[in-house]
Protein backbone atom coordinates (compact mmCIF):
# COMPACT_ATOMS: atom_id res chain seq x y z
CA UNK A 1 0.00 0.00 0.00
CA UNK A 2 1.62 3.35 -0.46
CA UNK A 3 1.81 6.29 2.03
CA UNK A 4 -1.18 8.44 1.94
CA UNK A 5 -1.22 11.85 3.21
CA UNK A 6 -3.73 12.59 6.14
CA UNK A 7 -6.17 14.20 3.57
CA UNK A 8 -6.03 10.77 1.41
CA UNK A 9 -6.72 8.88 4.30
CA UNK A 10 -9.69 11.00 5.77
CA UNK A 11 -11.49 10.87 1.85
CA UNK A 12 -11.05 6.93 2.11
CA UNK A 13 -12.67 7.00 5.31
CA UNK A 14 -14.89 9.29 3.93
CA UNK A 15 -16.14 7.11 1.07
CA UNK A 16 -15.79 3.71 3.05
CA UNK A 17 -17.85 5.00 5.94
CA UNK A 18 -20.40 6.96 3.77
CA UNK A 19 -19.74 9.83 6.16
CA UNK A 20 -21.44 12.19 3.49
CA UNK A 21 -17.92 14.62 3.33
CA UNK A 22 -17.58 15.75 6.62
CA UNK A 23 -14.44 15.68 7.06
CA UNK A 24 -14.73 17.01 10.91
CA UNK A 25 -16.33 13.57 12.03
CA UNK A 26 -14.26 11.27 9.89
CA UNK A 27 -11.32 13.19 11.39
CA UNK A 28 -12.25 12.90 15.07
CA UNK A 29 -13.58 8.89 14.34
CA UNK A 30 -10.19 8.17 12.91
CA UNK A 31 -8.32 9.99 15.87
CA UNK A 32 -10.34 7.71 18.27
CA UNK A 33 -9.64 4.51 16.15
CA UNK A 34 -5.83 5.51 16.18
CA UNK A 35 -5.90 6.05 19.81
CA UNK A 36 -8.01 2.60 20.63
CA UNK A 37 -5.17 0.61 18.96
CA UNK A 38 -2.55 2.65 20.44
CA UNK A 39 -4.64 1.69 24.19
CA UNK A 40 -4.70 -1.92 22.66
CA UNK A 41 -0.49 -1.93 21.90
CA UNK A 42 -0.60 -1.71 17.91
CA UNK A 43 1.76 1.02 16.31
CA UNK A 44 -0.13 3.71 13.79
CA UNK A 45 0.92 1.95 10.06
CA UNK A 46 -0.86 3.42 7.56
CA UNK A 47 1.56 1.45 4.95
CA UNK A 48 0.00 -1.84 6.77
CA UNK A 49 -3.25 -2.57 4.78
CA UNK A 50 -4.66 -4.68 7.60
CA UNK A 51 -4.20 -1.63 10.33
CA UNK A 52 -6.05 1.20 7.70
CA UNK A 53 -8.82 -1.89 6.99
CA UNK A 54 -9.45 -2.13 11.35
CA UNK A 55 -9.27 1.74 11.00
CA UNK A 56 -11.95 2.23 8.90
CA UNK A 57 -13.92 -0.25 10.19
CA UNK A 58 -13.88 0.89 13.71
CA UNK A 59 -14.64 4.24 12.15
CA UNK A 60 -17.62 3.32 10.35
CA UNK A 61 -18.99 1.06 13.64
CA UNK A 62 -18.83 4.19 15.38
CA UNK A 63 -20.27 6.37 13.03
CA UNK A 64 -23.13 3.92 12.45
CA UNK A 65 -23.68 3.87 16.12
CA UNK A 66 -23.19 7.06 17.20
CA UNK A 67 -26.64 7.12 18.88
CA UNK A 68 -25.55 8.04 23.13
CA UNK A 69 -27.24 4.92 24.38
CA UNK A 70 -24.83 1.87 23.22
CA UNK A 71 -26.46 -1.29 24.20
CA UNK A 72 -25.25 -4.71 23.52
CA UNK A 73 -25.48 -5.32 20.08
CA UNK A 74 -23.61 -1.82 19.60
CA UNK A 75 -20.03 -3.40 20.89
CA UNK A 76 -17.11 -3.75 18.67
CA UNK A 77 -18.10 -6.77 16.60
CA UNK A 78 -16.20 -9.63 16.73
CA UNK A 79 -14.49 -9.04 13.12
CA UNK A 80 -12.68 -6.30 14.06
CA UNK A 81 -11.53 -7.65 17.36
CA UNK A 82 -9.75 -11.00 15.39
CA UNK A 83 -8.17 -8.08 13.34
CA UNK A 84 -6.93 -6.35 16.16
CA UNK A 85 -5.71 -9.59 18.00
CA UNK A 86 -3.10 -10.00 14.72
CA UNK A 87 -2.14 -6.45 14.82
CA UNK A 88 -1.17 -6.96 18.59
CA UNK A 89 0.65 -10.39 17.43
CA UNK A 90 2.69 -8.75 14.91
CA UNK A 91 3.63 -5.75 16.84
CA UNK A 92 4.35 -8.08 20.25
CA UNK A 93 6.78 -9.67 17.72
CA UNK A 94 8.25 -6.29 16.34
CA UNK A 95 8.99 -5.47 20.07
CA UNK A 96 10.64 -8.76 20.88
CA UNK A 97 13.09 -8.31 17.58
CA UNK A 98 14.43 -5.53 18.99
Amino acid sequence: MNTLNDKEILEELILYCWIDEDFEVAEALKLSAEEYLKNAGIKVNYESSLYFLVVKMLVKHWYDNREILATKDKEIPYGITCIINQLQIINLGDSNAT
